[in-house]
């Protein structure tokens, strides 16, 4: 089946939209997010207001795509992790892997994100959007681990999953609040550690337990 050629038009269209969102993007990482307005992002861009909304409905949906690129990422290294070790390990791989990310991406952009998703104008939050890649890595993970018996099976493989990312949300939030000063990546793992402790099946904690006593 042959490859269908984008027409001019449609190439120019494409060109126009990332030049829009890469202006914004680096606009929002060097100042105020609430100072920037769509105006400037079109006069650092040198187009029309109308070319904007021709191609974004907003300043947040800006936000919204670059942050699902993020998931976009997510997913090739997901896929080159090890298959030869215990599902929790990959866990906690994966976990390293989105930690070391967001510590890349930095307070200053996190704070954005999440400052966009709940504005009082914002409607649709993608954050809890569980289409997202993330959700279905994690739940795959999730299962693997209780098809395993490495995680209980006396909770559902979603409520855990909601657990997982409300613990790394929380993680993101205290971070910024504190404006990154201590280590992200040491703590996630730190937490993570602590949270999972909960999630080993009651039957594995005695028998450690009666093994130490």
């Amino acid at each position: 089946m042959s490859i269908k050629k984008l027409t001019k038009r449609k190439q120019q269209a494409l060109t126009t939209r990332q030049l829009i969102f890469e202006t914004a993007v680096t606009m929002f990482r060097k100042k105020s997010y609430d100072q920037i307005t769509i105006s400037d992002i079109c006069k650092k861009a040198g187009i029309s207001i109308g070319t904007f909304y021709h191609h974004f409905k907003s300043k947040e949906q800006i936000i919204a795509e670059e942050y699902l690129k993020l998931d976009e990422f997510y997913i090739e290294p997901y896929n080159k992790l090890q298959r030869d070790v215990s599902a929790l390990d990959r866990l906690i791989m994966f976990n390293g892997i989105m930690s070391k990310r967001f510590a890349e991406m930095g307070v200053h952009h996190l704070r954005i994100v999440y400052y966009s998703e709940i504005g009082p104008k914002r409607k649709k939050k993608f954050l809890i959007d569980e289409k997202r890649p993330i959700f279905r890595i994690l739940g795959e993970l999730v299962r693997d681990a209780q098809e395993k018996g490495e995680i209980r099976n006396d909770m559902d493989c979603a409520t855990i999953v909601d657990i997982l990312v409300k613990f790394s949300r929380g993680n993101i939030y205290d971070w910024v609040l504190r404006n990154g000063d201590f280590d992200f990546e040491l703590r996630s793992a730190q937490v993570l550690e602590a949270l999972l402790q909960g999630l080993i099946p009651r039957e594995k904690k005695k028998t450690m337990s009666s093994c130490t006593g």
